[in-house]
């Protein structure tokens, strides 16, 4: 079938796998690998997305799909949230970051602010943005809340114990509160490369998105 436990399926460390802890959950989760290949953010989504339609399907809850198959999907993600912030300038994206209020921005603006730290125009920006080798962030992230009507939480690293266990913790909510029904919610992991052998609390580390999966669901 479609679905394996292939090279990029979950920490090597298996009791990260078991004991990782989300505070804004309260529960254990699952880390799924994926390539840090550029796509890194729109296949810890697709990862998720399509586990989730799995589950729809099958009682085996510990069947995922294969990367194969997520790699296909994450390349339609990144074009639908292209297209998301392209088609109408004026269409507004939420983010909450921290406890504070939800930000609304449109999508000109958010286009422009990504745009000016590259050094590109919007235009530019938006078609760069189509090449599975460029690496996409929080535009992409809050147009694929809009579009999705769910929740996309990243997490962060915040604490690793001594048994191998590390701690999460929330680092930014986007898309609308009315999107938020507790498990809906679309949870991905920014940290380094080599999380969890090296699981940093500094953000400049950050530099890779990882697939979270709710211990219920693995």
């Amino acid at each position: 079938g479609d679905t394996c436990c292939d090279d990029y399926l979950f920490s090597s460390n298996t009791t990260l796998y078991n004991n990782t802890e989300v505070a804004a959950v309260s529960s254990l989760v699952g880390i799924r690998q994926v390539p840090s290949d550029g796509s890194c953010l729109f296949h810890a989504i697709g990862a998720r997305l399509l586990h989730d339609k799995w589950l729809h399907q099958s009682t085996e809850c510990n069947q995922h799909p294969s990367m194969t198959s997520i790699i296909e999907y994450s390349s339609k993600l990144r074009q639908q949230a292209v297209n998301a912030l392209q088609d109408n300038p004026q269409r507004q994206f939420t983010m909450i970051q921290g406890k504070e209020e939800e930000e609304s921005i449109t999508a000109s603006s958010l286009v422009q602010l990504a745009a000016e730290e590259y050094g590109l125009s919007s235009d530019e920006y938006l078609k760069s943005m189509r090449d599975d080798s460029v690496w996409g962030g929080g535009p992409e992230i809050m147009a694929l809340a809009s579009e999705l009507q769910r929740q996309v939480v990243v997490l962060e690293p915040y604490e690793k114990m001594d048994d191998g266990a590390c701690f999460l913790k929330v680092r930014a909510r986007f898309g609308e509160s009315i999107f938020d029904n507790g498990s809906n919610a679309v949870y991905i992991l920014c940290a380094n490369q080599q999380f969890p052998e090296k699981c940093d609390r500094g953000r400049d580390d950050c530099n890779h998105f990882l697939a979270v999966f709710p211990f219920h669901s693995l």
